[in-house]
């Protein structure tokens, strides 16, 4: 007997069955009669009665088949009746979640939420009552004022319950005036009041008489800074600018912000920055104590360049004193906006 034919007839030593695949006749390996065993002639009806019999080889070979076909994906009617099952669930989820959307999107049109914006800051039904609770206070401060120039225009805008326009634009552009040039000492005063008035049914038109007038200052700084009879005016108007917001705040997209930043840029930038005067620093530092703290919180990045720039005019300024009050912003940006008591006792002791 041959190596190859020895090999072929033993079965493995491991124990392990070989699956039996399919007969390929193309890898079957021939042996010729001059290979094959002489003495397996004889025994030949015995090797037939061994072949009726089930070899160990040939026993094991169907469970393979049957792990096999255990293995592999059923296709048969009874695993597809399943799907239309879940496919049926998968509608009714989908649809039970249209529905929820659509009472979702019904609610919400039912309520609409309401932006706040220009024309609906005065008519949001809520702030009515409030409108009525300040009247009196508004007459009351009008009576404490007591402004003779223009009392006629005063007294038509109250009679109208504060809803005529024409009138609130010409007494806000008035009040200003009123603050920075007839009355200065009461400039809170009139600050507290313009910010009651921003809450009338005409309040919209009364800002943009503010507004008007404040620019229209701000326009003529190159006149007022450098005429000494008209000095006071400016500083008036540095002062009225701060308190004013103070009171009103960030209303109105904030264009009170943007004077203020303006005119510190415009105070702290050569050639004003070497013609500075004490009462303008004065007026800055106060500012400052008075609004510092609500600018960081409403224009963090405006206030940062802020800083950057009194950091810039520290240096670049030459008088002593200046400089100390320059050190003095310093100070209060790196403080919180705050005055430290021994701060207060170095500066102004």
């Amino acid at each position: 007997m041959s190596i190859d034919s020895a090999k072929a007839d033993t079965p493995p030593l491991d124990g392990t069955q070989r699956k039996k695949s399919t007969p390929r006749p193309s890898m079957q390996i021939y042996r010729p009669p001059g290979l094959r065993d002489p003495g397996s002639r004889p025994k030949q009806n015995g090797s037939s009665k061994s072949d009726e019999s089930p070899t160990p080889a040939a026993t094991a070979s169907p469970e393979p088949k049957m792990a096999a076909e255990k293995g592999r994906p059923n296709f048969s009617k009874n695993s597809e009746s399943p799907k239309p099952q879940s496919s049926k669930q998968n509608e009714s989820y989908q649809s039970h979640n249209n529905q929820q959307q659509q009472r979702s999107s019904q609610q919400q049109q039912q309520q609409p939420s309401i932006a706040r914006t220009l024309s609906n800051v005065i008519l949001e039904p809520r702030k009515k009552p409030q409108i009525q609770n300040n009247f009196d206070e508004i007459i009351q401060t009008f009576q404490k004022l007591n402004i003779t120039k223009e009392k006629g225009m005063i007294d038509e805008f109250i009679s109208t319950n504060m809803e005529n326009e024409a009138l609130a634009r010409s007494l806000g552009q008035y009040l200003v005036q009123y603050a920075i040039e007839e009355n200065k000492a009461n400039g809170r005063t009139v600050a507290r009041l313009c910010a009651s008035l921003l809450e009338c049914p005409s309040g919209v038109a009364f800002h943009q008489g503010l507004v008007t007038s404040i620019l229209q200052y701000y326009d003529c700084r190159e006149q007022l800074r450098n005429a000494q009879e008209h000095l006071k005016i400016w500083i008036g108007f540095l002062s009225f600018v701060s308190d004013l917001y103070a009171h009103v705040g960030f209303t109105y997209e904030g264009e009170m912000v943007e004077v203020i930043f303006n005119i510190f840029d415009y105070m702290l930038k050569p050639p004003v920055l070497d013609q500075l005067k004490i009462e303008e620093l004065e007026c800055m530092i106060a500012s400052l104590l008075s609004v510092g703290y609500d600018l960081e919180r409403q224009c963090p990045d405006e206030l940062g360049r802020l800083k950057n720039q009194i950091r810039d005019a520290f240096i670049e300024v030459s008088e002593p004193w200046a400089r100390k009050m320059i050190l003095l912003l310093m100070e209060l940006s790196a403080s919180g906006w705050t005055l430290p008591p021994e701060s207060n006792d170095y500066y102004f002791s």
